[in-house]
């Protein structure tokens, strides 16, 4: 793991899913856009094609997309570019690239981490076999790391490594007090509801953590039957989701837009955005609501919690109670001062806090640290006798 000299100018290959979605995609955007102002070098290894390399081929960072149509070949390919770079870290994101890096690293011996976005255990709920099984086989390769990365605190007991390392996700976007009634309506007139109406919503790939269907029965029942729900996402279980809303007779209140380009036109239509996850890493979707001037009703995870206190920068109501999250639906959008409160707050004491730079400086510190090159005492774990 030590064949990098102290102090050599590290290169980074990133090794993701060019079809990379949600807030790991939101991640790594940021860090490509600013990769240039970082002390390392960064070259983005793309696992075949989808919208996160669409997003990448328009930045200007040094990138290869892999033909993934053998496993091997791919394999090999990365294997010829890091043997011949002595300054080298490979570092992966997600599950199935974070097995692919570890048998890379035993293979060549280079330094290999990665950055957790997610609770290892909760990745695959959406299959039985694979949620028994994938988590083991992701965590035995993650022994193989030299430090891992985590975005929430919260993951670091989970990891089987010594040294855990906290790097923020961030976002560079205009903070926005308040949305204008141009970008409220466009999203009014697509799913023709009147302007005035009462207007909340959620992005998220369609997955058993998002716990999408709590969200969909606290809207049966909330008292406020005016109110809309929209729902950014899409996945396997989208048609699960659909005949949920029949059952709950709510067609003409729920809409599904699926994948939806402009984020910012989609949180500014909204008059609240809502989280009942089950598990999050640090939610870049609450950071980009805010950024928009909408507030968050979450659920009391721990992720969550790390952006927001309860009635000063959000909402919190208990994760997996429907009903108490209907209850803060209702009282929420009868109270719009409440809503501007928490925005005020939110985007002058959360924001600043995730800012690009702050990324940027998470992870040089964590590279020397786990190098062995200086000590760090900022946020993280040391866990012995593994």
């Amino acid at each position: 793991m030590n064949r990098i000299a102290p102090n050599t100018k590290l290169r980074v290959y990133v090794l993701a899913a060019g079809n990379e979605r949600g807030g790991a995609a939101t991640h790594l955007l940021t860090l490509a856009r600013y990769a240039q102002q970082a002390r390392m070098e960064y070259h983005f290894l793309l696992w075949g094609n989808g919208p996160l390399s669409t997003q990448l081929s328009e930045i200007a960072v040094e990138q290869t997309c892999l033909e993934i149509s053998s496993l091997r070949h791919a394999k090999q390919r990365i294997c010829q570019m890091l043997q011949s770079d002595r300054s080298a870290i490979l570092h992966s994101h997600g599950p199935r690239l974070n097995v692919i890096a570890a048998q890379i690293a035993k293979q060549i011996g280079v330094p290999f981490t990665s950055t957790i976005h997610s609770n290892p255990y909760l990745d695959y709920l959406a299959s039985r076999w694979k949620s028994i099984i994938y988590p083991q086989l992701h965590l035995y390769s993650l022994r193989r790391a030299m430090g891992l990365f985590v975005v929430s605190e919260a993951f670091a007991p989970l990891l089987p490594v010594k040294d855990v390392a906290f790097v923020p996700n961030a976002l560079d976007l205009q903070i926005m007090p308040s949305a204008s009634t141009e970008l409220r309506s466009i999203l009014r007139k697509k799913i023709q509801i009147p302007l005035d109406t009462p207007l909340v919503g959620i992005a998220a790939r369609f997955d058993p953590v998002k716990n999408i269907p709590l969200l969909l029965r606290a809207f049966a029942q909330m008292n406020n039957v005016s109110a809309h729900l929209v729902i950014a996402g899409d996945g396997p279980l989208r048609k699960e989701y659909e005949q949920m809303v029949e059952s709950l007779g709510l067609q003409q209140r729920v809409h599904f837009l699926g994948f939806w380009e402009s984020m910012k036109d989609f949180y500014a239509a909204l008059d609240w955005h809502v989280l009942p996850s089950k598990s999050e890493g640090l939610p870049s979707a609450i950071l980009e609501a805010g950024a928009t001037g909408v507030p968050t009703i979450g659920s009391d995870i721990a992720g969550i919690l790390q952006l927001i206190e309860h009635e000063k920068t959000g909402y919190i109501v208990k994760e997996g109670d429907s009903k108490a999250l209907a209850v803060a639906l209702d009282y929420c959008l009868e109270h719009p001062q409440l809503r501007r409160r928490l925005v005020d707050a939110f985007q002058a004491e959360v924001l600043p806090r995730y800012r690009p730079e702050k990324m940027l400086e998470s992870y040089a510190r964590g590279y020397e640290w786990f190098l062995g090159w200086s000590p760090v005492t900022y946020i993280h774990r040391r866990r012995t006798g593994l």
